[in-house]
């Protein structure tokens, strides 16, 4: 009994260790941006939750589009958008550089690949833009309803090795109980 009590009293641990780094965004497999005179929309191949190891590189691939134009905000301007991670996830994917200009709609994929973080953590990655003539390293941004492409998840090693004891001594206490009759 008392390694049943044990056991729960890790998970009760793990649980309370995860609701702990609960995240500030939403991620979703589709989501649009608005920005800069333009819509702009991100759609992942794969899930939008990831669980990665610590250190572990992942690749995340989809596809992006623009649709509506408005060449109000700033006529002329070269703006560059970006499926980038949210600070402190580093690393970015270049999907468009070119003026705004009316009915100028553009598609494409995207392969990003990044190296997760060595900390316990709930990272992010989304859609973000730039106004300038050239590339720069930028970071994520959610959208008006605080959607994100992606959620990152990276478990701490020692919160998966107190899973796995726990398990272990569930196992223990249910043969022992088998064995004994009690």
């Amino acid at each position: 009994m008392r390694k049943i009590f044990i056991a729960l009293a890790t998970f009760a641990g793990l649980a309370a260790s995860v609701s702990a780094h609960a995240g500030a965004y939403t991620p979703a497999t589709s989501v649009t941006y608005d920005t800069i005179g333009r819509q702009f929309t991100i759609t992942d191949n794969g899930p939008d939750t990831v669980y990665v190891a610590p250190g572990q590189s992942f690749t995340l691939t989809g596809n992006w589009s623009i649709g509506t134009v408005d060449t109000s905000y700033c006529p002329d301007c070269i703006i560059q958008l970006y499926l980038a991670g949210v600070s402190p996830l580093a690393g970015q994917s270049n999907l468009y550089s070119s003026g705004i200009q009316n009915n100028n709609q553009a598609s494409g994929t995207y392969a990003l690949t990044l190296t997760a973080p060595t900390s316990l953590g709930t990272y992010y990655a989304g859609g973000t833009s730039t106004l300038d003539y050239q590339y720069d390293p930028v970071s994520g941004g959610a959208n008006a309803a605080g959607l994100v492409n992606y959620q990152i998840n990276v478990p701490e090693p020692g919160s998966l090795a107190l899973l796995g004891t726990g398990l272990v001594l569930l196992g223990f206490a249910i043969r022992r109980r088998r064995n004994t009759g009690i």
